[in-house]
């Protein structure tokens, strides 16, 4: 299960029954949830009784994450909805870059986010966080962005960091680090305990995540790829349906959860991805062949 040379990242965790039962006190909201889980209800006449009318996935609900991870590890430029990140053992540096800044502007996001010009990577090789840091970050468009729009600091051990709704942001561990995070949205777990921890540390699993997975928006002509018009095929209508994204990852070989994606870019909830939401590589502007 765990791999000492992966960053481990599990949303299986569910409270108060899981190995987290004893961290106390959990951050607003969660300890709201705990608290009165109807906290969000309205009474319905018709049930006699309080529902809860917003959908799982516009909640704060008690469902946690874990991540486990060594010296440089973590994730690389990346969103979602508002999250809480508390490191429980060491340290971590955020990056983080204001929504309202890169939203509807692609080009930006990508020559900010990604080596658009190989200076790190000559045959497009995935690079890590840690290098971003070192290599890219020091060019001066890059330290403008982050440090007029964003954020660059360091989080220790106690310490909460709030990441605003679909602020970009990368995450690199300072040594070995062990945070505790939830979401709007995350999902329910199963509740693993300490024992589960236990298992051969070389042995694979699903929960771990590995960079080399991470999408790839470079190119050989240095041009910003169109990921979008790739999936927008039946009909190219501007926006893409679920049954569009299933066909595209099984072509290429690739496993995706759609509902992930779905709760990550469907930000008007109307079942499809527009251009606009589509937070893949997508070109600076939609157009079709």
């Amino acid at each position: 299960m765990y791999n000492p040379t992966k960053y481990f990242f599990d949303r299986k965790i569910a409270i108060p029954k899981g190995m987290l039962e004893d961290c106390h006190p959990f951050p607003m909201p969660t300890r709201d949830y705990l608290n009165n889980p109807l906290s969000n209800a309205v009474y319905a006449p018709s049930k006699k009784k309080k529902v809860v009318t917003k959908p799982d996935r516009e909640l704060w609900r008690d469902h946690l994450a874990i991540s486990i991870g060594s010296d440089l590890q973590g994730l690389t430029f990346h969103h979602h909805r508002e999250a809480w990140n508390t490191v429980i053992f060491g340290k971590k540096r955020w990056i983080l870059w204001d929504h309202n800044r890169w939203k509807g502007s692609n080009e930006r996001q990508w020559r900010l986010t990604r080596d658009w010009d190989h200076k790190v990577s000559p045959h497009n090789e995935h690079i890590t966080g840690a290098e971003w840091i070192r290599h890219l970050y020091p060019e001066p468009d890059r330290e403008y962005e982050i440090r007029n729009f964003g954020h660059d600091c360091i989080q220790h051990a106690g310490e909460m960091m709030f990441v605003p709704h679909r602020w970009m942001h990368m995450v690199v561990n300072i040594g070995d680090t062990v945070s505790v995070i939830s979401e709007v949205g995350l999902g329910i777990g199963e509740g693993k305990k300490a024992e589960d921890f236990l298992f051969d540390p070389n042995e694979s699993s699903s929960d771990d995540w590995d960079s080399s997975d991470d999408e790839d928006w470079s190119s050989d002509d240095g041009e910003i790829p169109n990921d979008f018009i790739k999936i927008d095929v039946n009909p190219r209508d501007g926006r893409i349906s679920k049954r569009e994204a299933r066909a595209y990852f099984k072509v290429i070989g690739r496993k995706m959860s759609l509902d992930d994606l779905w709760e990550m870019d469907d930000e008007d909830n109307d079942g499809y991805i527009s251009w606009e939401e589509f937070s893949g590589p997508k070109g600076p502007v939609l157009e079709y062949d």
